[in-house]
């Protein structure tokens, strides 16, 4: 008789539990059924779910994250541009570089805001080639040189974004791929916990971190690295 080493599943991949699923099963981890919720429970589970959401976007690298935004076109005499607001980190920047009917692409390399202040030249008209990346209420790229005449650029900015809001109403998803729900919900957990269960609060934030940490393991690119002494800079700043 043979013996079966393997169950066959159902065949499908479609498990994605609302946002409302999510907070009735973080509330069950502290112990509390649904028959005994109230509208200050659901009020206080939106506002731990979207601060779980903060928590998360304050973990990058989140690949899920990534978009590239498409600045175009870039204006002489112009240093300064604005990004989406949502952007909340900035790993590449490339430029493309359109003259005489032909395009190529290059890296920008990135400078901090103190390099970018001791710059003696800012206004110094050329193409680009580095970058500051300004981490404010209204994030922006400064150029330097200053785009100049000559070209046309246009640039393209990969940049992780912040992670979208939490709605509890009308059966609404949340803004996470299958690999961190266990987390998100563990952590949104831990949350209520603060409130309503606070012996167990220690203990859902060991065990959240725990499950985030392991789902930041497989969310990365499984590239080779290799580690080089920079002997020249790609750039200069003077």
């Amino acid at each position: 008789m043979a013996i079966p080493t393997s169950l066959a599943g159902p065949g499908t991949y479609t498990f994605s539990p609302s946002a409302g699923d999510l907070v009735l099963y973080a509330f069950s981890l502290i112990n509390i059924r649904p028959t005994e919720l109230t509208t200050q429970h659901y009020q206080d589970a939106a506002m731990a779910a979207n601060l779980e959401m903060v928590n998360l976007s304050n973990h990058l690298p989140m690949r899920f994250a990534l978009e590239t935004q498409t600045v175009t076109p870039l204006v002489q005499g112009t240093a300064n541009y604005a990004l989406a607001t949502r952007t909340i980190a900035v790993p590449i920047v490339t430029i493309a570089i359109t003259s005489g009917g032909s395009t190529v692409e290059r890296v920008l390399g990135p400078i901090s805001a103190y390099e970018y202040q001791a710059l003696p030249t800012k206004a110094q008209q050329g193409p680009p080639v580095s970058y500051w990346f300004s981490l404010t209420s209204a994030p922006s790229l400064t150029l330097w040189p200053t785009p100049d005449g000559t070209s046309t650029y246009t640039l393209y900015v990969q940049s992780f974004r912040q992670l979208q809001d939490v709605d509890l109403t009308n059966s609404q998803g949340v803004d996470s791929p299958f690999r961190f729900l266990d987390a998100l919900a563990t952590g949104i957990a831990a949350r209520l916990a603060e409130s309503y269960a606070p012996a167990k609060a220690q203990n859902l934030y060991q065990l959240a971190e725990l499950r985030l940490n392991r789902a930041l393991s497989r969310d990365q690119e499984d590239v080779p690295i290799t580690i080089m002494p920079g002997l020249s800079s790609y750039y200069r700043i003077i």
